[in-house]
């Protein structure tokens, strides 16, 4: 087609042509060979182009209309949201900025590379997320446990918090348990150690040295292990290394300290880091305290006539408490007064109680109770002397249950002469073996918190 000429005859045509304002081919059409300026064709879009452009553009082109160069113009970077973008904030787009829309218009998301606290991240290591250890997770989350992960500083983590498990809450923990055949002093004695993850490990075995050995205690961050030994004329606390049983030092209790042969009875380590070891000495309940910083041993007191002192634990505050086969009470001592009191008694049901332990988290007391015909059961109580019976073995009839410690979680452990075994007390009469490799007579047990 040819565009119409415009000629001085029509003016008023020529005008409304150049402005554009009546469509090309409006105008009467002239012949092929009238001599006119040559125009060319778009064959591209079979459009025509005006005079000076080249082949394929158009005015468009050539206009500032890219994201860049003009907010009106569609693209990412407009400030205007459409297609498939997620956000377009313009100039404020940003691939460092946290939580801000990213420069190819999608929002602040995991893995980009910023850490974005809106979106609930807490680190953000772009391509290097993942599950190696101490790396930022794929969720963007930082390792914790339970996220299936080991890392620096767990021995353990499986993805759970079931406490049957080898691994619970990612604990650092080493168990101790004492193996004592004979709890007036014969028989071989041997101390354990494991983790949950760990097959046990005889740190002292088959040693007759140590033979008379009744109570463990752990010095404070568990640099050391003492245990207390009492066969015959030997009457001492033992300090041994907690990895390989090597002994340390040692502090004798006999006749030049106690004034009279006795019998070591209990231990415990107090609040004001001094150890108590409670001795019978001619029919008197005697203490005697160590101060393993200085390496002394302090003046002994007389608590009064025999209580038939079984076990000891302390509070984190300024008190000791005594399991007495007399009176089947729970003794408690007053540091560093040393004034007695009954704490509790056989009005808080209490018949024959032996193990004792302090639970510092909840701030309770664990007890093993053993009647008398009866079946053995665990007692807590509060701090205020209330004590409510928590788990009842119902078939266990005479002293089987002898330790107590208490695990992370609240759960309860102890020992269970009767059956070779260390045993978890979960919830009420529900029970789980815990411990039976190489236990064959558990008598006592402490838990080290080993996390760095």
């Amino acid at each position: 087609m040819r565009r119409p000429r415009c000629t001085p005859a029509a003016p008023t045509l020529c005008l409304a042509l150049a402005l554009g304002s009546i469509p090309l081919g409006a105008c009467g059409s002239g012949d092929a060979d009238d001599g006119d300026a040559t125009v060319g064709t778009d064959g591209a879009t079979g459009t025509e182009s005006t005079p000076g452009t080249t082949p394929g553009t158009t005015l468009a082109d050539t206009s500032a209309g890219s994201a860049e160069g003009d907010p009106t113009a569609p693209g990412c970077g407009n400030g205007i949201q459409e297609g498939d973008e997620q956000c377009d904030d313009g100039e404020a787009n940003s691939d460092s900025q946290p939580d801000a829309c990213r420069t190819d218009c999608r929002t602040a998301h995991c893995a980009d590379g910023v850490v974005d606290p809106g979106a609930g991240e807490e680190c953000d290591d772009g391509s290097a997320n993942g599950n190696d250890p101490d790396a930022c997770r794929d969720t963007c989350l930082l390792p914790s446990c339970g996220d299936g992960v080991q890392d620096l500083g767990e021995p353990c983590d499986d993805g759970n918090e079931a406490w049957g498990d080898t691994c619970y809450a990612c604990s650092n923990l080493w168990y101790f348990v004492l193996n004592s055949p004979d709890l007036a002093g014969g028989g071989d004695v041997s101390i354990l150690r494991s983790t949950r993850e760990g097959p046990p490990v005889a740190i002292v075995q088959g040693d007759a040295s140590y033979n008379g050995v009744r109570q463990l205690a752990l010095g404070p961050a568990g640099a050391v292990l003492y245990a207390l030994q009492s066969q015959g004329a030997v009457d001492r606390v033992l300090a041994l290394d907690p990895l390989d049983g090597t002994l340390v030092d040692e502090y004798a209790l006999d006749a030049a300290v106690l004034g009279a042969d006795g019998e070591l009875q209990a231990m415990a380590r107090g609040s004001d880091g001094l150890l108590w070891i409670a001795a019978l000495v001619g029919g008197t309940t005697r203490l005697v305290s160590i101060d393993p910083a200085a390496g002394t041993v302090g003046a002994v007191t007389d608590l009064g006539d025999d209580l038939g002192v079984v076990d000891m634990t302390a509070d984190d505050a300024s008190a000791l408490y005594v399991t007495t086969g007399t009176g089947n009470q729970l003794i408690r001592v007053e540091l560093p007064g040393l004034t007695t009191s009954v704490f509790a008694d056989g009005g808080d049901g209490l018949s024959t109680p032996i193990g004792v332990t302090y639970d510092p988290v909840h701030a309770e007391l664990w007890i093993a109770n053993n009647p008398t015909g009866a079946p053995a059961q665990l007692l807590r109580g509060d701090l205020a002397g209330a004590f409510t019976a928590y788990s009842t073995a119902a078939a266990d009839v005479g002293p089987y249950v002898r330790g107590v410690a208490i695990d992370v979680g609240g759960v309860a452990l102890i020992t269970q002469r009767a059956y070779d075994r260390v045993v978890a007390v979960q919830a009420f009469d529900a029970i789980q073996p815990f411990f039976t490799r190489l236990v064959d007579a558990p008598t006592d047990l402490e838990i080290l918190d080993m996390a760095p």
